[in-house]
């Protein structure tokens, strides 16, 4: 597949806006939209294409979005296009990594800040209970802002020791 520049793109974008319902003129852009997101991303050892960067998603979302949009009778590009737009949107998951030790460790503290203040408030001691639940919140906002993260910065975590190329 030939990569496209911007330059020829934005050239594109403009002729379509002067042939709208040039099924060729579209055909043409949407190939260079493709081309140029695959062009952005990373490339491993095996030529696998993996999304590393922030820059490379929005440049595939983009891409993705554009080329569904232009509605172009090539199934095999609409299809790359979707499969493309569904691997932006699932890197947009937050989940637990590693899950076991980040739901254990969320676990242990909700449990223990809530037992903590507990014991505070009956007896009567709201300073050190309100100091309890700050104390825990905080700890709680830890664990979670380590072991919550994107999709897609764990694969591109995993993928980095196998990078061949990187993408922009």
């Amino acid at each position: 597949m030939p990569e496209y520049d911007s330059q020829t793109i934005h050239e594109l974008e403009r002729l379509l806006t002067v042939s709208p319902f040039d099924q060729q003129l579209r055909l043409r852009l949407a190939t260079a939209l493709y081309a140029q997101a695959c062009a952005a991303c990373s490339v491993t050892r095996d030529g696998k294409l993996v999304m590393t960067t922030q820059a490379q998603r929005d440049t595939c979302g983009r891409a993705a979005w554009r080329v569904l949009e232009l509605q172009v009778a090539d199934p095999a590009l609409v299809q790359a296009a979707t499969e493309l737009q569904r691997e932006v949107r699932e890197g947009d998951d937050w989940i637990w990594h590693p899950r076991g030790t980040g739901t254990l460790l969320t676990a242990v503290v909700v449990l223990a800040g809530l037992a903590l203040v507990s014991i505070m408030v009956r007896a009567d001691d709201f300073v050190l209970a309100g100091v309890a639940a700050a104390l825990s919140s905080a700890l709680l906002a830890f664990v979670v802002l380590r072991f919550r993260r994107q999709s897609w910065r764990i694969r591109a975590e995993q993928a980095q020791t196998s990078i061949w190329e990187h993408g922009i």
